[in-house]
């Protein structure tokens, strides 16, 4: 039971940081250039605590995994 929960947390967690990473290079190479100015300070404030969150879950997840296996 350990390892199904730890092994969905840490999916959602790379689905998160696989889905930004494509919206981010979707809204650089197909949004014009004023929605761009304009989304910036809300990517500004999002992103780096985005990140922080899901990678922080990501490593938490895989040691709780391999941790819950022995």
């Amino acid at each position: 039971m350990k390892r199904l929960i730890s092994f969905i947390l840490t999916s959602i967690n790379f689905l998160l940081i696989a889905g930004s990473c494509a919206l981010a290079f979707y809204g650089y190479f197909f949004y014009s250039q004023e929605t761009r100015e304009q989304l910036n300070t809300l990517i500004e404030l999002f992103t780096l605590p985005a990140y922080v969150g899901s990678i922080s879950g990501l490593i938490g997840g895989v040691i709780y995994f391999f941790h819950g296996r022995r």
